[in-house]
């Protein structure tokens, strides 16, 4: 883990990010939700090659 900005995250399986988002004024902006936890999961479980 590291610290980012308020709002943001990245998910990275084995040094690739599958999933982030920026935070901070933009994103609050232009409406960018938080991705659903369903989604991050998918995300994860492509990258590990899982189904």
């Amino acid at each position: 883990m590291e610290k980012g900005k308020r709002g943001q995250f990245e998910v990275r399986v084995d040094g690739q990010t599958v999933v982030s988002r920026k935070g901070g004024l933009v994103a609050k902006l232009t409406g960018r939700s938080w991705p659903e936890a369903d989604d991050v999961l998918h995300a994860v479980r492509e990258a590990i090659g899982g189904t």
